[in-house]
């Protein structure tokens, strides 16, 4: 019986301990800059959750590496005016190009799904309630970024306004990286509440893409809340 009380108390003495999370993550693509008058948006509100392990270094500090599931994502509306060139009938057999502008009003929805790698600095700040902060890398592995864009050319008096879709998934970056800041309270059973801000270092769509569109090459970065709920083994 003494043998199995030191047994275990080593165990729990472990500077090494493994866990699960679970939670709701809002957020998704933000502009570094935009025109609230040509340009509209909501953050989408997903699921992540996942598992981690954790190395305490001392009594009030651990690193922690962690595995989970992300969903993140957007609604956004933009109206822009670009300068084009168009094929127009001069006369019966003779047809020539014409400087002319054309706005298109596009809308569209982000649905992406990721798998995030956070590797967390954890400081005790009091008696259960701990600091957390560092990086993160994610891998897209599946979603959209569909919609279309009604498109009018000039005043829409010479030429027929043109509805196409678009799905700009394979213009995203399969890789990104960011950092990560937040905090959480500890019970003594094992439970804790967490809440973590994360923000990205890279810019959502590969390089060249937008200013191929005609737009602004104003990158977006991906900027979210997470809320949860987790339990320490």
């Amino acid at each position: 019986m003494l043998l199995l009380l030191c047994v275990g108390h080593a165990v729990g003495q472990s500077p090494w301990q493994w866990g699960l999370r679970a939670g709701v993550m809002l957020g998704g693509p933000i502009p570094a800059s935009s025109d609230p008058d040509s340009s509209s948006g909501n953050l989408a509100v997903g699921p992540s959750g996942g598992v981690f392990v954790q190395y305490a270094v001392s009594e009030r500090w651990r690193i922690q590496a962690g595995l989970a599931y992300a969903f993140k994502g957007a609604t956004y509306q933009q109206l822009y005016r670009n300068d084009t060139l168009m094929p127009l009938q001069i006369f019966p057999g003779l047809i020539d190009t014409v400087p002319t502008y054309y706005y298109a009003d596009a809308s569209g929805k982000m649905q992406l799904h990721y798998i995030d790698l956070p590797i967390l600095v954890q400081w005790r700040a009091a008696k259960g309630m701990w600091v957390q902060f560092g990086p993160y890398l994610s891998g897209l592995i599946g979603g959209k970024d569909a919609g279309k864009a009604n498109i009018q050319i000039g005043d829409g008096l010479l030429f027929p306004d043109t509805t196409i879709t678009f799905d700009n998934i394979h213009e995203i970056r399969r890789l990104d990286v960011g950092i990560c800041l937040g905090g959480s309270y500890e019970l003594e059973n094992g439970l804790f509440f967490e809440m973590r801000a994360q923000r990205s270092l890279r810019g959502l769509y590969r390089k060249g893409f937008l200013a191929s569109q005609g737009l602004p090459e104003i990158p977006l970065y991906h900027t979210q809340f997470y809320l949860g709920l987790g339990w320490r083994f």
